[in-house]
């Protein structure tokens, strides 16, 4: 099995990740992953790391991947909420992709409430 990008929120203030359980999200899945790329080569450029990220990096000590995870600058994340206000919300009866897009999109919401707060892209 191989190794999938995730992301989870960071608070860049405190010099930690917020909540390791419920603000995370994994796109190891091909399913919601084909449905965004589809929809979306910007997003699927940011998975497969063709987007840099400009929020810098942290140490390894510090990442929760492989390697040192990288942090969404203010401008990744606006353009990340754009993209997935483009892509079309799957319908309800398409649970699954329904609840990984609402979730995705209420974690980079989230990211995007307060100035400390950013995305890691992680790999694990």
């Amino acid at each position: 099995m191989g190794l999938d990008p995730h992301l989870y929120l960071y608070d860049t203030q405190a010099g930690w990740p917020v909540d390791h359980e419920h603000a995370q999200h994994s796109l190891g899945d091909p399913r919601f992953g084909d449905y965004l790329y589809q929809h979306s080569a910007w997003i699927s450029d940011l998975f497969t790391f063709i987007v840099p990220l400009t929020g810098g990096s942290l140490d390894e000590e510090h990442s929760r991947g492989e390697g040192e995870d990288e942090l969404f600058g203010r401008e990744e994340l606006e353009r990340f909420l754009k993209e997935l206000q483009a892509v079309p919300r799957p319908s309800n009866d398409k649970a699954f992709l329904a609840w990984n897009y609402d979730h995705l999109t209420l974690l980079v919401t989230a990211a995007l409430s307060q100035p400390h707060l950013t995305l890691a892209r992680a790999v694990y």
